[in-house]
């Protein structure tokens, strides 16, 4: 467990948009923190739904990324938020 700026962390919730970044925090970022105690987890944003069926990755525009992202953080008010996504060139 950690203390960050007097605020107990024990969770990170990486946002990415597609499968690479969430293997980069599956295999580098989440050995790290979780020999210090905290959980770290990432997921890609979803980008649409059709028929019950939720899909992810390569987001589309911003406000559908936007919205999947906040309505992830309220799930865990507690956990620390951060965001993965590649630079248009």
């Amino acid at each position: 467990m950690s203390w960050e700026g007097g605020r107990h962390v024990d969770s990170f919730k990486y946002c990415s948009g597609r499968a690479t970044e969430e293997t980069f925090v599956r295999d580098v970022l989440a050995p790290y923190w979780g020999a210090r105690g905290i959980f770290a987890v990432a997921r890609s944003v979803a980008t649409s739904r059709k028929k019950g069926y939720i899909y992810r990755g390569g987001g589309s525009s911003y406000e559908k990324m936007r919205r999947d992202i906040v309505n992830w953080i309220k799930q865990r008010r507690d956990a620390y938020c951060s965001t993965m996504f590649d630079a248009p060139l």
